[in-house]
């Protein structure tokens, strides 16, 4: 099937009918949303907000996208425009409380309302020669246009006819039109996704809007390579926490261990211990029973006649010891 076919009003009616949510086009949706808007230059929104910019979903498919651009901006001055009548329909039921319009931009040069900011999500990528189409963008852009693009999708799935890569994405698309933000992320790893490769965010602003708008260098960030997440960032913060969390457990271990090995030479301690203080309560038993024998044996020989017979003589012999000792 040729981009004529892909881009035509029937092609998209048809799939917005028919398999736009079996396809979890829904959850794409919020999720490409979702992953731009956490990677816009801080100025960016921080800018929208205090002025009140209008930003516009052009592509907007059934508004999900939308959805979330208006949890990050002033939901009131919010709107999806998208060519496809049937999308827009289901968008209005879906998201009464946010403006949708079926316009087709692409086939009138006509430019009835112009919007602070232009946000485009996953949509270029379906042309053979997207630059032409943002160019259209841009004529209904005063300050930002933002596109979530993928990156580096060299094997496209069919829909897609352009694959945009550091070597073809201009820093300058437009004679008024520069590039002052460029973020590419790895989808691969955050769960859940729907993206199994690289998005690129990009930002292009109004030469003249810049030169007015005192942004400096620092506020500008242009990156071909993998930027770091979020998810990238607290995927690492609890790598380092389960380390750390089994470092600690091991310790725990080694301390139990210590404290196990304490703990039995403890008992065996207390248990020779008893082991002594009963042996001696029994040699205390022995000796004062062999005592008991002695004092016994001694009284019954002091009580016999024979003591008595050799009484004079014991004292004679005492009597005798004395003289020799003086």
């Amino acid at each position: 099937m040729g981009d004529t076919d892909i881009n035509s009003h029937d092609y998209w009616n048809g799939r917005f009918e028919k398999d736009w949510e079996s396809n979890m086009g829904k959850e794409q949706s919020r999720f490409f949303a979702k992953v731009a808007l956490e990677n816009l230059p801080l100025w960016m929104r921080s800018m929208a907000g205090k002025e009140g910019w209008t930003v516009c979903d052009w592509g907007c498919a059934q508004g999900d996208g939308t959805d979330v651009i208006a949890s990050y901006f002033l939901r009131e001055r919010v709107i999806g425009i998208d060519f496809a009548e049937s999308a827009v329909r289901k968008a209005k039921d879906a998201y009464p409380g946010i403006r949708f319009d079926a316009q087709d931009w692409l086939a009138s040069e006509a430019v009835v309302e112009k919007f602070n900011c232009i946000f485009s999500s996953n949509t270029l990528e379906h042309f053979e020669d997207p630059f032409r189409v943002l160019a259209s963008l841009f004529q209904r852009a005063e300050q930002c246009v933002v596109l979530a693009l993928p990156y580096r999708e060299l094997d496209r799935i069919p829909e897609h006819f352009f694959s945009f890569t550091p070597d073809n994405i201009p820093l300058v698309a437009h004679p008024d039109w520069i590039l002052v933000h460029a973020r590419a992320v790895d989808c691969r790893e955050m769960s859940p996704t729907y993206w199994h490769g690289d998005q690129i965010i990009l930002v292009y602003a109004n030469r003249a809007w810049i030169e007015s708008s005192n942004l400096v260098l620092a506020d500008c960030f242009l990156n071909a390579g993998i930027a770091d997440t979020v998810e990238a960032r607290n995927a690492r913060t609890l790598d380092v926490l389960r380390q750390e969390n089994s470092l600690l457990s091991n310790s725990m271990v080694e301390i139990k261990a210590l404290l196990d090995e304490q703990s039995r030479l403890y008992v065996e301690l207390l248990d020779k211990q008893s082991r002594l203080q009963i042996e001696l309560r029994d040699e205390n038993r022995q000796l004062e029973a062999a005592n008991k024998e002695l004092l016994v044996e001694l009284t019954k020989i002091k009580t016999s006649s024979t003591w008595r017979i050799t009484t004079p003589f014991r004292l004679l012999a005492g009597g005798v010891r004395k003289i020799f000792k003086n």
